[in-house]
């Protein structure tokens, strides 16, 4: 019984990056983060590891999944709009969206 105080909350966080690339970053200010699996885009892997590591801090991320690319969205704006518990399933692409959508 006394182990049990010890245990920590487990959690996750799958983050879908776009094509990573070895360009310089951009920025956390230069990202677009999106649930549903439906935008496409690159990445660089610099700003790739700064959004893993900003959202080791973030409780916008628990338990979720999403993608992210190069944009101009910024990356607090996007951590507020994600959903908690998306599980990373596919979705109809929002009206709103439709510049970041997947083409066939």
């Amino acid at each position: 019984k006394w182990l049990n105080k010890f245990k920590k909350p487990s959690y996750y966080t799958v983050i879908r990056a776009g094509g990573a690339t070895g360009e310089k970053g951009f920025g956390m200010q230069n990202v677009t983060l999106r649930q549903g699996d439906y935008i496409r885009g690159s990445l660089p892997m610099e700003d790739l590891a700064s959004v893993t590591v900003a959202s080791l801090y973030t409780k916008e991320t628990r338990d979720t999944v999403f993608e992210v690319v190069t944009g101009n969205e910024g990356l607090h704006r996007g951590f507020s709009k994600l959903r908690h518990g998306h599980d990373g399933s596919s979705e109809e692409c929002p009206p709103e969206d439709l510049h970041l959508a997947r083409r066939a």
